[in-house]
C-alpha cells in the first residue's frame, strides 16, 4: 500500500487523476446519501390571478354584458373567490428507504384551474 502512495506522489498525472475520483466520490456519495439527513417542508401561497389582458377582455365583454343583463342588479357578485378544497388525504412512506409523509389537498382556484398542496 505505501507503494502506491508513493507511486502517486511522484507522478503528478496519477495524482491529478486520484484527485478526480476523491471528487467524483464524494459528490456521487452527497448525492446519494443527503436525503437521508435533509428535511424539506414546503408552504407556499396560492398563485394569485392576474387581470386578463385587453385581447381576451374585448372577447369577455359581450358576454359578460349578456350575464349582467341576465342577474339581478341588487346580487352581489362575489370579487375574491378563495381556492376551493375539491379532495385530501394523506401520503406516507413507499417503504423503508423512501420515506415521507404528510398532507395534500386539490383546490379549485377561481379561474377553474387546479392547485396541488
Amino acid at each position: 500500500m505505501s507503494r502506491v502512495i508513493q507511486n502517486v506522489r511522484r507522478s503528478p498525472l496519477l495524482m491529478a487523476i486520484v484527485v478526480i475520483f476523491v471528487i467524483v466520490g464524494v459528490a456521487i456519495g452527497w448525492w446519494l446519501g443527503s436525503p437521508l439527513f435533509i428535511n424539506n417542508s414546503v408552504n407556499e401561497a396560492f398563485p394569485v390571478s392576474t387581470a386578463p389582458t385587453q385581447q381576451a377582455a374585448d372577447v369577455v365583454q359581450p358576454q359578460a354584458e349578456q350575464t349582467a343583463a341576465m342577474a339581478s342588479a341588487d346580487t352581489p357578485q362575489p370579487q375574491d373567490r378563495a381556492p376551493v378544497a375539491v379532495i385530501s388525504g394523506q401520503f406516507r412512506d413507499a417503504d423503508s428507504f423512501h420515506m415521507g409523509s404528510g398532507d395534500a389537498a386539490l383546490y379549485q382556484l377561481e379561474d377553474g384551474s387546479f392547485v396541488l398542496r
